[in-house]
């Protein structure tokens, strides 16, 4: 685009001069932050340098600036996407995560949008030139809440969701609490700025990581929901509304100061920003009101215990399903399963071939589908199953071991038929056919 001299010329002079500063803060920035380091280089932690590299390697696009004697090229910066993709984080989480397709999908949509949120409002901090010619506005902070029933995947899918982000360039750092173990500064036990805490020694004291790329989770934080009588009567309480409210600073886009006993003897400051720190708060929520269309209501989380200051700041929330007796089944017969898990464990491990007839999975899937413990009841009946031949070892080793319904009811017998079989010393299920080898292939072996 061609210019003669006059406001126009001056204009794009300025831009210029102020793109040309930008650049030099940013490289100065990077010198002393580290930012030179090629080990372990992350592209969310480095992404307006990622920008200069790729624009040394090809001509970039420019603005011509004309004047009488002097032809000006002003290189023209864009904000690069993120590598994370919603709907391929989305289908690895479903091959892992059994029965949750719904949450699965708003689950890795939310990821994705807080990382993407992250890298745009580090590139606008950093390229501030770029972004207002661009008209790009920095995005607010947004934290998530996952609801559903004990040992449905809550905790599962963020830790398969922060293997899958390391594949890609991610090193997300997560601190994992138990809400209900929070209490009131001044009180025994753990603070919130305890959790900020946490995170800034897992991140080496590096506060532009712990900054940019943590997440904390706070499971069971349905049990902070204020207490009958402190609604009813302001009654004192050191554990539920009290932590709400300390909860509420870190939670939006705040400052927070950290005073840190790094080494013995001597504690340190530190300014921790949490803008982009993702907060994801788990819990059962038991009797909690869903509305008929499958959503949690700021109305529904209010009255059962949350200050509406608390429920304000979790503006994502994902629904886990609760889980049948045929999902049981799916995520047993899942190439991520238990039962893979011990099959190569004894196979490697001990020499020994280990087979699961289908009736066995089924009753398996059955005897954990009636305990409160929700899928983890699953690795629990199974563990059992095999630690017989464990313990063993040397008889079993270099042999094929079957396991049928016989044996998964003699562990969880829950029936009154089933436990006089056992009591009596009948075998149940004794008439179960034999299989073929191929046939057991089918089945798991």
């Amino acid at each position: 685009m061609a210019y003669t001299t006059g406001h126009s010329s001056i204009r794009l002079l300025l831009m210029t001069a102020s793109f040309v500063g930008a650049c030099f803060l940013t490289d100065a920035y990077a010198s002393n932050t580290g930012d030179d380091s090629t080990d372990g280089e992350k592209p969310l932690l480095s992404h307006s340098r990622m920008v200069r590299e790729r624009m040394s390697k090809r001509k970039p696009a420019a603005v011509v600036m004309t004047t009488s004697q002097t032809v000006l090229e002003v290189p023209s910066l864009e904000f690069q996407r993120i590598s994370l993709k919603a709907s391929e984080l989305r289908t690895y989480l479903n091959e892992r995560i059994i029965g949750q397709e719904e949450a699965m999908a708003s689950f890795a949509a939310f990821v994705h949008m807080h990382f993407t949120s992250v890298a745009l409002n580090k590139w606008i901090e950093e390229n501030p030139v770029g972004a207002a010619a661009s008209g790009m506005v920095a995005c607010q902070k947004s934290n998530m809440l996952m609801i559903g029933q004990t040992g449905c995947g809550k905790s599962e899918c963020l830790k398969q969701a922060r293997h899958y982000l390391k594949t890609k360039g991610f090193d997300i750092t997560i601190v994992d609490a138990s809400a209900s173990s929070l209490t009131r500064t001044g009180y025994v036990g753990l603070s919130v700025s305890d959790l900020l805490g946490d995170a800034l020694r897992l991140n080496n004291y590096d506060v532009y990581k712990t900054e940019n790329s943590t997440v904390i989770f706070a499971d069971e934080i349905d049990k902070i929901a204020a207490s009958t009588s402190e609604r009813l009567d302001g009654g004192r309480d050191i554990t539920g509304a009290a932590v709400q409210n300390e909860f509420l600073k870190p939670l939006q886009e705040d400052t927070i100061q950290l005073r840190i006993e790094r080494t013995p003897g001597k504690k340190e400051t530190f300014h921790i920003r949490t803008k982009n720190i993702l907060f994801v708060g788990a819990g059962a929520f038991k009797k909690l009101h869903v509305s008929s269309d499958n959503r949690i209501t700021d109305a529904a989380l209010s009255e059962f215990g949350f200050s509406d200051e608390f429920v304000g700041r979790f503006q994502n929330r994902v629904l886990f399903r609760m889980l049948n007796q045929s999902d049981y089944l799916r995520v047993l017969r899942s190439d991520f399963s238990v039962i893979k898990e011990k099959k190569s464990l004894l196979k490697n491990g001990y020499g020994i071939d280990l087979t699961f007839s289908y009736p066995a999975l089924s009753k398996i899937a059955e005897g954990a589908f009636m305990r409160p413990t929700g899928v983890r009841a699953l690795t629990s009946i199974v563990e059992e199953l095999v630690l017989p031949y464990i313990k063993d070892s040397e008889r079993y080793e270099g042999k094929e071991v079957m396991i049928r319904e016989r044996d998964v009811v003699a562990i969880i017998p829950h029936t009154p038929q089933e436990k006089m079989s056992i009591w009596y010393g009948k075998t149940v299920d004794s008439r179960e056919p034999e299989m073929s080898l191929e046939v057991r292939n089918t089945l798991y072996s």
